[in-house]
């Protein structure tokens, strides 16, 4: 087991601050249940984002568009073809 790996907490119940405070890594979270405020908040207390499971086009650009560091979807054709799109117009 990797001791230093990442460790994310997967529930919709806790903020930012609580994750921290239990010393995850990661917000894990589905998409209705992250608030558009925690993603900075994530990030500015060192934690990484990963939503699940957009599956729609406009649902994947505003995770982008909000910061997640990481998208668990069904759908990973069209996730990539929106990721080359921001890879392909430097992030616009």
């Amino acid at each position: 087991m990797n001791v230093e790996g990442v460790s994310a907490y997967l529930d919709h119940d806790l903020n930012p601050y609580e994750v921290k405070e239990l010393g995850m890594s990661c917000m894990d979270k589905a998409y209705p249940y992250m608030r558009d405020e925690w993603y900075d908040l994530s990030h500015e207390l060192g934690l990484t984002v990963n939503i699940w499971t957009p599956d729609g086009a406009d649902e994947m650009i505003g995770m982008v568009n909000k910061g997640a560091d990481f998208i668990t979807t069904n759908s990973p054709v069209r996730l990539n073809l929106i990721r080359r799109h921001y890879v392909d117009n430097e992030g616009k």
